[in-house]
């Protein structure tokens, strides 16, 4: 019994981690004043996050774009999305 316990607690303690780090890394592109930058970072968001679907598409819009505009805005509302 103590260790399905501690099983789901570390389960949730991950999945709270990892939602942690695809909000920083969300803020870290909408922030970037570098094409490459708010990429790359948008792409580490979105590879950190679990189960929300917008917040997906749009940091799947946000590394694809070309634009940095484009790009800071799509992270800017994945961010929002998860935060």
């Amino acid at each position: 019994m103590k260790t399905k316990l501690l099983t789901i607690c570390l389960l949730l303690f991950t999945s709270q981690v990892f939602a942690y780090d695809a909000e920083y890394y969300a803020k870290k592109a909408y922030r970037s004043d570098d094409i490459d930058d708010c990429q790359r970072y948008a792409k580490k968001a979105y590879r950190d996050i679990e189960d929300n679907y917008s917040a997906e598409r749009y940091l799947k819009k946000a590394y694809r774009s070309d634009d940095i505009d484009d790009c800071q805005r799509y992270a800017k509302k994945a961010y929002r999305e998860l935060y």
